[in-house]
């Protein structure tokens, strides 16, 4: 169970009136009241009762108008009809029970009556209508938050955060088919302890909203004892389930109504996510698909070519007719070891291949020196190409990179040797290393033949052939400037190549940086480099 801290800014609070509204109402009442004794005693010798019945009559409006509940409404109709019939009727300054007196009563409390009901009526529509309000601007900002989401689990905690916060409630939300695992709770202030959400009870109330695609718990036909109401979040996809907490106040129909949009909302912001995971997905597998196949295409090629050149040298050895000197017998055994160590460099890049595009594999990545990587990288290919000289240049301070170290120095190995084949012992080769705002910067250049404009473009995408910078030479190179592309995109880096002006050609690719923290640490367990 993860526990999602509740974010207190977001809880509105309640004013409390700074006097109690029974007082108020009984101030207003009694206010009015001698307000009315006060205006109509000097005027009994000027206007007649008719035209004082009127203002007696507006006073219990107002009183029933300004006041809660129908009580105060009738309270001030008995007094006022009182209060009339002792000092504006005939005799003044007495009681004088007549019909007259009933008939007041009865139409003051008439009017009190509906009076109260209208302002009442009224009153909730107004309050209804400001509610809704306060309700579509928290949803609209709930809205935004869930567009600017960036996975699931952001999803959950704006959820949590708004359900909670303006509920004033503890809120739990199963992401997928309910399980402590997958569970993250919001706790209020003095309401449900988070540790009764996993009560047997509740779990299955949870488990049952999300299996049978309707509420469950708290005020529902199944488990509608129990403490939290649970309502399932689901279309064709069901994502979870999101309980909430009645432990200390039942939930209002507005509150259910709040409910309903959130989760609405959230259903719209979960669909987007699946959706952009799939089409994530999609994306993956076409790329995976067409790396497959433009392997298949240079696989071809790439393994014909020495295959041949072996079986030529091997077949004229084994022809007794031909007689070889030891040199020439030589020559032919070295083509022979040559050509198998291309191949056998062609199989450790379908074996790379074989690493990033298996679905289910995905590329474990350790902290290490970008430095003897390069160095592991130009000793073997110096193994393999004595003649040729290779000059590193790295920074002072060493360089921490989260990579599978075998992979990049394949990449290395590749660029290097692309390099080599297309330039002579007497060119240069350079190896550079630097920082750039928050990667690695690899460098790989030459002063050999260059890259042909045509093949720029689409340098990574499909092996081709060509007699100017073959990258689908018998080296391999086809094979392995396509795998150099999926390694680096699979660590989160790009790589790209371009012709220099004075002549050759530059490929480079950018890694990731190690985060300081994770920095920190690497160092310490190399306090040797």
């Amino acid at each position: 169970m993860t526990q999602i801290p509740l974010d207190i800014s977001k809880v509105k609070e309640e004013k409390e009136p700074k006097i109690n509204p029974k007082t108020m109402n009984w101030i207003i009442t009694l206010g009015l009241i001698v307000l009315l004794l006060i205006v109509t005693l000097p005027l009994r010798g000027i206007l007649d009762s008719t035209s004082l019945i009127l203002v007696y009559t507006l006073v219990v409006l107002v009183i029933s108008n300004l006041t809660t509940g129908h009580f105060y409404g009738f309270f001030s109709a008995i007094v006022c009809t009182s209060l009339f019939d002792y000092f504006i009727n005939y005799p003044q300054n007495a009681f004088e029970f007549s019909i007259k007196f009933p008939i007041t009563l009865f139409i003051m409390l008439a009017v009190s009556l509906a009076n109260s009901a209208i302002t009442a009526h009224l009153k909730d529509i107004l309050t209804l209508s400001k509610k809704r309000e306060e309700q579509t601007l928290v949803i609209n900002e709930i809205f935004q938050e869930l567009v600017d989401s960036t996975d699931e689990k952001d999803i959950v905690n704006i959820a949590n955060q708004n359900l909670a916060a303006h509920l004033k409630r503890s809120v739990i939300f199963y992401l997928g088919e309910p399980s402590e695992a997958n569970s993250y709770v919001t706790s209020f202030p003095k309401d449900l302890n988070p540790q009764a959400f996993k009560e047997i009870y509740e779990v299955r109330s949870a488990k049952y909203a999300f299996e049978e695609g309707r509420p469950a718990g708290y005020g529902t036909n199944y488990n509608g004892d129990r403490e939290v109401y649970y309502a399932p979040i689901n279309s064709d996809v069901d994502y979870g389930v999101v309980g909430i907490s009645c432990h200390n106040k039942p939930l209002k129909e507005d509150d259910y109504d709040f409910i309903k949009l959130v989760l609405s909302q959230v259903l719209l912001a979960l669909e987007r996510q699946h959706s952009q995971r799939q089409q994530q997905e999609s994306k993956f597998e076409t790329e995976r698909e067409k790396m497959r196949n433009n392997l298949l295409r240079s696989v071809s090629h790439d393994l014909r070519t020495p295959l041949t050149s072996i079986l030529g040298a091997s077949e004229t050895l084994l022809d007794d007719s031909i007689e070889f000197d030891r040199k020439e017998r030589k020559n032919l055994i070295c083509k022979i070891k040559e050509e198998a160590q291309w191949l056998s460099r062609i199989v450790e890049n379908l074996l790379a291949v074989t690493r990033i595009s298996d679905e289910k594999t995905y590329i474990k990545t350790v902290p290490e020196m970008a430095e003897e990587v390069i160095e592991q990288a130009v000793r073997n290919i110096q193994k393999w190409y004595p003649d040729w000289s290779i000059h590193v240049k790295t920074p002072k301070e060493p360089i921490f990179i989260p990579m599978d170290a075998t992979l990049i120095s394949q990449v290395l190995i590749n660029l290097l040797e692309n390099a080599i084949k297309h330039s002579s012992p007497d060119d240069l080769i350079f190896v550079n290393l630097k920082e750039e705002d928050n990667y690695a910067l690899f460098e790989v250049s030459d002063n050999g033949s260059g890259i042909s404009e045509d093949l720029l473009e689409n340098l990574f995408d499909t092996p081709v052939t060509g007699a100017s910078r073959s990258i689908d030479s018998s080296s391999g190179a086809g094979i392995g400037l396509s795998i150099c592309s999926s390694i680096i995109r699979a660590h989160g880096g790009n790589i790209s190549g371009k012709n220099k002006e004075s002549g050759g050609a530059t490929f480079s690719f950018k890694l990731p940086l190690l985060k300081e923290e994770d920095k920190n640490e690497a160092e310490k367990e190399n306090p040797n480099n």
